[in-house]
């Protein structure tokens, strides 16, 4: 019984020792994608993802994940430097910031994460459809994750996120089909 203890502490420490260096095998960057074929053309999918101020209705974050979110918005509604931050209960603190909106070809973003302690790049682009008026749609973020016990992570950030963008792609597909061409759905009076 007493060589059982020694033993017992040696195969911990072993399988510590051997977590810890399977996770520098494991990936520091982690990469997400989903695409979706919507049956719109590009102005009207565009209408809805190149303004900020449309993104709660159809985003990850947005007040479905979280109804305790309060949404802002900096800068232009459109275009480069246009900013969405939120802070919410589930969500956390959040920020989204345009670094690129080409009308023909997408958005691109930066996305700050737990106040700031994750960084994440993201896109949201347009593929001609083979379908005459559809938008083949690819939505993918990216980031780097942090240290090596953060590197575990990584196994689970596809099965995590990828639904929600799974989600966010039909939402914005809903919207694209409901919005007059060329321009976004109108908000409503109340009329």
């Amino acid at each position: 019984m007493r060589t059982l203890g020694p033993f017992l502490g040696f195969v911990l420490l072993a399988a510590v020792v051997a977590l810890f260096g399977a996770s520098f095998l494991l990936p520091s960057r982690v990469e997400v994608e989903r695409h979706r074929r919507i049956a719109a053309p590009r102005e009207r999918v565009h209408a809805q993802v190149g303004d900020m101020r449309r993104w709660p209705e159809f985003a990850p974050w947005s007040e479905r994940a979280d109804p305790t979110a309060v949404f802002s918005f900096e800068g232009p509604s459109d275009g480069a430097g246009a900013v969405l931050a939120w802070r919410g209960d589930r969500l956390g603190e959040g920020r989204l910031t345009v670094t690129a909106n080409d009308a023909a070809k997408g958005v691109w973003y930066d996305l700050s994460l737990a106040g700031g302690r994750r960084a994440w790049k993201g896109a949201v682009r347009y593929l001609p459809a083979e379908s005459p008026g559809a938008t083949d749609v690819v939505w993918s973020q990216a980031g780097e994750l942090g240290g090596v016990l953060a590197r575990w992570q990584a196994l689970a950030v596809d099965r995590a996120l990828g639904p929600a963008l799974e989600e966010s792609l039909e939402r914005l597909a809903g919207l694209a089909d409901d919005a007059p061409s060329g321009r976004a759905r109108p908000e409503s009076d109340g009329d």
